[in-house]
């Protein structure tokens, strides 16, 4: 399981085992020639101009990583696979901009796919993984971001679609298209903490292919957040009615929410209904709401005319309902929002967690509740975290910062953590603290650390307790 490269300095007649060494294309390393069954290939910055179509065909997990923070290849910034092979004022191409057929066992992290008049991505395969990519697309006519296609009868896809961002004003962001079979079949295709902008519709199930009255079930949707047309558009000619697809706690910002061919297909709950046809053939869940008493209140860039920092595109806004909505005992809610960081930030809640794909997050203030170590201490209430960029340079570097607690609850304590500074040889770290002290500050320290080069990390502060009330302090920084 050895590790490889590409990277836009690459050359594609190298060998591709070194950042020195890298490929110059996707293809190459996807190629008959390139990447082995269960290796890890890092892709570093750039706009890689080509399609691809995956050969070699894996028999355990295979990842393609876009290398954002520049860790492995040394190449910082946004990764970006597109069909506007000559260039992004001439025509692209018609094809799909990632194909694969019978290669399974696929995970693609952190790729931006832009799709010309064809498909971003179009998977006939199984046990495929998408992790923090963006689809964009199509240009044209109604089409697709990604489309997935059963490979055979009767078979389960074991595909998981995570913390991804879906964009295309006449694409379905998600088509399903099955395989007729002898009965319905469960294909456990999971959708998880996923934004779905503008797209005609979130998920939709196609005509399927073959013969037989059996169609693909288990299309499970948790926790993302639909900007559409339709949510979920699950047809009876493209979805079969036997148990295994439920949709819960997702957020439908559209005209229609989920439709259904039939009131038997989907299990709805905790889902959060904002327009004018919330179900058409689904039986509401005994925690839905599809009212209009409970306000939506998103963030759409307005918190930075008051000095907050800039947070993604529909998050809640603080004290927003809607950041306590889901219980935290479904287990089907994921740990992390689509940013990746914990979900129920923000929710000053210990029972409950946001609806929909975005926690709040950078949510620290001036304290108030906890007498500071020096001047002025931060304080964070309720589960939550805040970001800070710090200035480094190129000599030893040591972080430290003081940490007190009240009414703190679980024994999952603070956190301070150094992130994304691959780029100059900062690895991740985590300094936790060792109790939940409300009679004394603590120390956290990370480091010494010595960077390749001067640059910026990103500083985590997070208060991880397990109730509404827990405060947490943090005060006197320091980098020596």
């Amino acid at each position: 399981m050895a590790i490889r490269y590409v990277r836009a300095s690459g050359n594609d007649a190298n060998g591709g085992t070194t950042p020195a060494a890298a490929w110059l294309t996707i293809g190459k390393a996807v190629g008959a020639s390139g990447m082995a069954s269960g290796d890890t290939c890092y892709v570093g910055a750039g706009t890689y101009r080509e399609v691809v179509a995956t050969v070699l065909a894996p028999v355990a997990e295979t990842r393609i990583i876009g290398d954002t923070t520049g860790q492995f290849t040394g190449d910082a910034g946004e990764v970006v696979l597109t069909a506007y092979t000559a260039g992004d004022s001439a025509a692209p191409s018609a094809s799909a901009t990632l194909t694969a057929t019978s290669t399974n066992f696929y995970t693609w992290e952190r790729f931006t796919f832009v799709s010309g008049t064809g498909t971003a991505a179009t998977v006939s395969a199984t046990n495929w993984t998408f992790r923090d990519c963006t689809f964009i697309g199509k240009h044209g006519a109604y089409g697709f971001n990604l489309r997935i296609d059963v490979p055979t009868a009767g078979g389960v896809l074991n595909h998981l679609v995570d913390r991804c961002r879906f964009h295309g004003t006449r694409a379905d962001a998600i088509a399903l298209v099955g395989v007729l079979h002898s009965a319905d079949y469960d294909i456990n295709l999971v959708v998880r903490a996923c934004v779905m902008d503008g797209n005609n519709n979130g998920i939709n199930t196609l005509n399927p292919t073959g013969t037989g009255t059996g169609k693909p079930v288990g299309v499970r949707c948790y926790a993302n957040t639909f900007r559409t047309g339709t949510g979920i558009a699950l047809t009876t000619t493209g979805h079969g009615v036997a148990a295994g697809s439920e949709a819960i706690g997702n957020l439908f910002l559209g005209a229609t929410g989920i439709s259904a061919g039939s009131t038997t297909q989907i299990v709805s709950n905790y889902n959060r209904f904002w327009g004018s046809t919330p179900y058409t053939n689904v039986t509401a869940g005994a925690n839905d709401n599809a009212t209009s008493a409970m306000a939506w209140h998103p963030d759409v860039g307005q918190s930075v005319l008051w000095g907050e920092p800039p947070r993604p595109y529909l998050t809640p806004q603080a004290g927003n309902p809607h950041l306590a909505f889901v219980a935290s005992s479904v287990t089907s809610m994921p740990a992390l929002d689509m940013t990746g960081r914990q979900h129920k930030s923000g929710s000053r809640s210990g029972t409950h967690v946001p609806v929909g794909a975005l926690g709040r997050h950078d949510i620290a203030r001036v304290g108030t509740t906890i007498t500071p170590d020096s001047g002025t201490n931060m304080e964070i209430i309720g589960p939550g975290d805040h970001d800070f960029e710090v200035a480094v340079s190129a000599v030893a570097t040591t972080f430290t910062i003081k940490v007190r607690t009240s009414g703190y609850g679980g024994t999952t304590y603070p956190t301070m953590s150094i992130l994304n500074g691959g780029g100059i040889g900062v690895a991740d770290a985590t300094a936790t603290a060792t109790s939940a002290s409300a009679t004394a500050y603590e120390t956290l320290t990370l480091g010494p650390f010595t960077p390749t080069a001067s640059g910026i990390v990103t500083l985590r502060l997070v208060n991880n307790t397990n109730n509404e009330v827990g405060v947490v302090a943090f005060d006197t920084f320091g980098a020596t």
